[in-house]
């Protein structure tokens, strides 16, 4: 990321020593870019691991700089969303609508095999 002009919020000596922080934060300095990237340590708002196996098993192929790159469905993304969302008071990300390409009862299907449910 530092090669790529992002600035790490997280000082990369703090990494590099293994301290743990609550996401991998870099911003590109005179832009409103940021990279936020997390691992299954980094997410201690979310205390269940998640079926990150399943989630890959589940992947798409997406066009991206002219090239295929594998990336999560569309609702499993959505759960991730909800996920984080949740550190930020997100409380209604599962409700929102989607492209025709969603699924509504695979969010669902997705969501409730990790406990996840929307509060009436």
């Amino acid at each position: 990321m530092s090669a790529a002009g992002y600035a790490a919020a997280v000082p990369l000596t703090a990494i590099d020593a293994g301290k743990i922080p609550g996401q991998y934060l870099f911003f590109q300095a005179g832009s409103k870019l940021i990279v936020e990237l997390h691992n299954d340590c980094t997410l201690r708002y979310f205390p269940r691991r998640l079926p990150l196996e399943d989630f890959f098993a589940r992947q798409v192929l997406v066009r991206l700089d002219g090239r295929e790159a594998p990336a999560l469905s569309v609702e499993d993304e959505l759960v991730l969303i909800c996920i984080h969302g949740a550190k930020h008071f997100w409380n209604v990300c599962c409700g929102l609508p989607m492209s025709r390409r969603s699924s509504r009862a695979k969010r669902i299907s997705t969501g409730s095999s990790l406990r996840i449910q929307r509060e009436q």
